[in-house]
């Protein structure tokens, strides 16, 4: 067995828990047009799953980055204020 290999990084990620952003659903009229994302976190066996905005992302990311000052954080996809709703611009966010 190799010690360090990605098998062993998966394993490590599964005993911390796991998340899956999927089913994106935009919802709302014109004016007031929004994309929710499912989330779904899996911890010590428990699913938790809940429908999320993109400011919902921002706000965990800002409140992580805060809390945990000198870790790295992925950037989060940017704003964009026109075609935000094509297929392909939402699945880039996912």
């Amino acid at each position: 067995s190799t010690e360090g290999g990605a098998g062993t990084m998966e394993r490590q990620t599964e005993a911390c828990g796991r998340a899956e952003v999927t089913e994106p659903e935009t919802k709302g009229s014109a004016i007031n047009k929004y994309t929710t994302f499912l989330v779904q976190v899996v911890l010590d066996g428990e699913t938790l799953c809940g429908r999320k905005r993109y400011s919902d992302f921002e706000w965990l990311r800002a409140t992580m980055m805060s809390h945990f000052p000198g870790i790295p954080m992925w950037p989060l996809p940017r704003k964009q204020t026109t075609g935000r709703f094509e297929a392909a611009f939402i699945e880039s966010r996912r």
